[in-house]
């Protein structure tokens, strides 16, 4: 009777481990999935408050461009009414000029005299030669506003065969694009020397000889490291044709080692 009891006990005790186990697993698999969870929502998050930012950032140099494109045009719109009204002073001063040539009277007190009227043409032919100056320069600028401004579309694809930038090999990279006065970054990708980005951007350009700065950096506690960048000329793209090209990554400073690649597609296309 006593071997059988300790046997029951024995059984009872291994169903109440069991069941112990089964339960701490349970625990153990949905803790772990509602952190899975709470990461992809945090990272969801993260992406739509970066997207806002952009979007905020485009609306903002749009709207600086369009100002700076409609003051241009006022501009042209008042040299053009000066120029009118040059042109009218100058022939009522010819009129006058030829009345007073015609008379057999002499006229001191009622019309200048002849040197006067010759310099007051002077002066205005030399300001309406001044102000045609300006206007054609104005003109061609606005005549010409594909070349001054331009939206370039970028989408930084990837890289690979990036050279680690620390003893261990881990590196978090992420891709920086500097053109003129705009700066833009990816986010960066967590332990990868060929990571994955697939980021689109939009940057102005006021100048078609201007060049984009490529740049790769490894996030660092420490401050950010360089792990290699390229440059893009923008006077070798053609308007309007879309092209895609892996750039070889070079050192930022002589004697700096770096390696790898970087997958970039552009296309430039007028801002209108």
């Amino acid at each position: 009777m006593m071997r059988q009891r300790e046997e029951t006990i024995r059984r009872e005790q291994e169903r109440l481990d069991k069941e112990a186990q089964d339960r701490y697993d349970q625990e153990r698999l949905a803790a772990e999935e509602a952190e899975r969870r709470e990461a992809e929502e945090a990272m969801r998050t993260a992406a739509a408050l970066q997207e806002s930012a952009d979007a905020f950032q485009r609306q903002m140099r749009e709207s600086a461009l369009h100002q700076q494109l409609e003051e241009m045009r006022r501009n042209a719109q008042k040299l053009r009414e000066e120029e009118a009204e040059l042109n009218a002073n100058q022939q009522r001063l010819m009129e006058q000029k030829n009345s007073v040539m015609n008379q057999s009277v002499s006229l001191p007190n009622v019309l200048p005299s002849n040197d006067a009227l010759l310099a007051q043409m002077l002066t205005l032919q030399e300001e309406y030669a001044r102000l045609q100056r300006e206007n054609a320069q104005l003109r061609a600028e606005l005549g010409n506003d594909t070349a001054k401004f331009l939206k370039l579309f970028v989408k930084v694809t990837e890289a690979r065969g990036l050279k680690p930038t620390s003893a261990l090999g881990r590196c978090d990279p992420y891709v920086k694009l500097k053109l003129d006065q705009q700066e833009y970054k990816t986010h960066k990708q967590k332990n990868t020397l060929n990571p994955v980005w697939g980021q689109e951007f939009e940057l102005f350009v006021s100048a078609s000889r201007s060049e984009m700065e490529i740049s790769v950096w490894d996030d660092k506690f420490t401050g950010d490291a360089h792990m290699g960048r390229a440059l893009l000329k923008l006077s070798e793209l053609a308007i309007g044709a879309s092209e895609t090209r892996w750039f070889t990554l070079q050192p930022f400073r002589i004697g700096e080692k770096v390696s790898g690649e970087v997958l970039l597609t552009f296309m430039l296309q007028p801002s209108n």
